[in-house]
């Protein structure tokens, strides 16, 4: 098996085209990933890390990332993501609830300023494609740092713990995000300090 646990290169620019910025990558599901981040306004590292088992939902994978304390170790919570070509990036359900429909967190291909809304469960969900921002975080410091793709995913009801501002890198997920809502929920920022991904095919 492949362990990558270095400075990756594909983080180095972004995917674009002339009809936007292709975004699936960005959320990388594939293998055995974990990632680990600290926030200046909380007592704990918060290791997010992907459970082996996937589900498949009509014709998409959808993968479980569960949020915890990393030492002591406790659970915080889980939301069920997927990423792929053909319907962007997509939030399916937090802890054991699961949404009538998936919440479209990105098209496959989205220029700065779109939004993405869904309705569902009685409630109104918007995701904004700020545009590309560079994204310092605690694991590479040398060098450039990442450009990632600036999210940033509202409720018009509730208090849903992905809700809140994400800095996507390419191959890699979240070098930053700010969730305000939820068992790890702050208004500062959690920034990555390392990540990890096995390459399962190997």
């Amino acid at each position: 098996m492949l362990l990558i646990a270095l400075s990756i290169f594909a983080c180095g620019g972004t995917t674009t085209t002339y009809s936007g910025h292709t975004t699936n990558s960005y959320m990388a599901l594939d293998g055995d990933r974990s990632w680990t981040y600290s926030n200046d306004g909380m007592p704990y590292t918060l290791e997010i890390e992907k459970i082996p088992e996937t589900e498949m939902v009509n014709e998409t994978e959808v993968v479980t990332l569960e949020y915890s304390v990393e030492d002591p170790a406790q659970l915080l919570g889980s939301i069920a993501w997927s990423s792929d070509s053909r319907d962007g990036i997509m939030i399916h359900g937090h802890d054991n609830i699961r949404f009538e429909e998936p919440i479209k967190f990105a098209e496959y291909r989205m220029s700065p300023g779109a939004i993405a809304t869904t309705e569902t469960d009685g409630v109104v969900f918007s995701s904004t494609f700020v545009g590309v921002e560079t994204c310092e975080n605690h694991w590479i410091t040398d060098g450039e740092p990442w450009e990632c793709l600036r999210f940033t995913v509202e409720a018009d009801d509730g208090n849903y713990p992905f809700v809140g501002d994400y800095w996507l890198a390419n191959a890699w997920g979240p070098s930053r995000f700010i969730n305000t809502n939820g068992a790890w929920g702050s208004e500062n920022t959690w920034i990555l300090n390392h990540a990890r991904w096995t390459d399962e095919s190997e």
